[in-house]
Formats: C-alpha cells, structure tokens, sequence
C-alpha cells in the first residue's frame, strides 16, 4: 500500500477541474485500489471554502452556480469520506511537533525568504508522518500544483508531483492499476479513437488485468492520451465482443498498456 497526500489545489481537481491532465490523472489515484489518499482536515474545509467562492463568482456571470449545485460539490466531497476514497488526516500534537523544521526548511528555497502557511505546513506535515509510519516497501507521495509547497516538501525528502505537469506514464508504476494481477490471454480487439470514430486497427492483447490491458501496437499508433474504444472478443469473433474504454498511458517495445474506465472481468 502506497499513502498520497492531497492538498486543496489537487483535490479541486476532482471536483471543480481546470486542467484535463490534473483531473484524468486524480481520477487514476481514486480508482487505484493499492492507494491510500489522504487530506489534512485543514484542506477540507478550504476545499469547502472553494466551493462556495465559486458559488459566490459565478452570480456575476452569465452561468451563475445554484445553491444546490453547490452543495451538491460539498455532498460529493463527504460521500467520498464516507466511502472511503479519501481520508481525512487528523491534526495530532505530532504533526504540530514538525512545525518548526518545516517552517525553517521553507525560508531557505524562496528569493523572498517567504514563510509556508498554516494549511500548506500541515500537508507536508502529514506527508512526514506518513512516511515515518510507512514500511520500507511503501512510498508516501504528495500531490500539489502549490510550487512553494512543492519546493518545501521536496527538500525534506518528500516525493512530491505536480497534476497539471507529470502525466500516469511519467510516474511510479504504482500508480497504474494495469500493473496488477496481469494475466496472460488469447485475445483480440479493433481500438477506435473515442473522439473522431477513426480505426486504429485489430490487434492482440497480450495480457490483462482488472483495470487494464496490454496490446501490440496496431497498424495506426496509438500515442499515450488517446482515449480509446475497445472491442474485445476471444479468438477475433466480434459476435460476442467486450466493450471497454480507455486510455493509452504506456507504450514501449511495440506494446502499449491501457488504463480502463471500467473493470475487466478476470473469470
């Protein structure tokens, strides 16, 4: 198991999303199944805080945002506490305790010796207890487009990405579901691009998984970002095919690894 910490820039993502990469790529980290997320209680509430921000901006234009709109973001947001998908980190005497070194590390990385703030300390904070916490075999990432957070983080050894600049391909192989429980088949499947209808081409699939497939390139390549629809189908008989869509986040050696939307069946 593998522990992210999200602070409130990378979480809008999910629900208010600016920028097509963050959110594809927070999506991936929610459906991930060997992932922990984990937000401060602080971040929380400032997502909460965005979302009626955002309410209060749109009146001045000409698609204001509802109340129900609004606190449907905020019902969003508990279900996935609820189920779940995210947790929030409780702000102990212990994340306090690392005040100090975190405040002292962020006046050394800026020209204009600028403090962290309050919310910012507390994302690093839980980063630095998760990590202390974590086994040799597991990482604890932070996720932020915050850049002064990010420097702070990074120089107290925190692994840390950026949503809107790392793409899946770019990051550990954790973070592709398509990594697990692979399964060797005898498959086929015609790949169409999911915006223009335009075919790829047949192919084969070289192995699966639940969340994910591996394919030989077919005749038109196919380059990481493209979303694509499959249809599967043993043996090349198309009676029977398998649906699924997905999106190219390998490709190497003449193979490419998908990421699906939808689970696979492994029966």
């Amino acid at each position: 198991m593998h522990y992210c910490v999200l602070d409130t820039s990378a979480i809008l993502q999910r629900f208010q999303p600016t920028d097509q990469n963050a959110q594809y790529l927070i999506d991936v980290l929610y459906q991930n199944t060997k992932i922990e997320l984990y937000i401060p209680y602080v971040c929380f509430s400032e997502v909460i805080q965005q979302f009626y921000n955002a309410h209060k901006k749109s009146q001045l234009t000409s698609t204001p945002m509802s109340i129900t709109e609004r606190s449907g973001l905020i019902n969003r947001l508990r279900q996935d506490v609820k189920d779940g998908k995210l947790n929030p980190y409780p702000t102990e005497a212990s994340l306090f305790a690392r005040t100090e070194e975190i405040f002292n590390q962020s006046f050394t990385i800026t020209a204009r010796n600028r403090v962290i703030d309050m919310a910012d300390m507390l994302v690093i904070a839980t980063g630095l207890e998760l990590n202390s916490l974590s086994s040799s075999a597991e990482e604890t990432y932070i996720f932020s487009s915050d850049c002064h957070l990010f420097d702070v983080a990074t120089a107290l050894g925190i692994k840390c990405f950026n949503p809107r600049l790392v793409t899946v391909d770019q990051m550990p192989e954790c973070f592709d579901r398509r990594m697990f429980k692979r399964n060797p088949v005898s498959l086929h499947a015609i790949c169409k691009d999911c915006n223009t209808g335009d075919v790829y081409g047949s192919t084969r699939i070289i192995d699966i998984c639940e969340y994910g497939i591996c394919i030989e390139q077919p005749k038109k390549n196919i380059n990481i970002g493209d979303r694509i629809n499959f249809s599967i189908s043993p043996g090349g008989s198309w009676k029977d095919a398998d649906t699924r869509i997905g999106v190219a986040v390998r490709s190497e050696n003449d193979r490419v690894g998908v990421l699906l939307e939808e689970p696979l069946s492994l029966n």
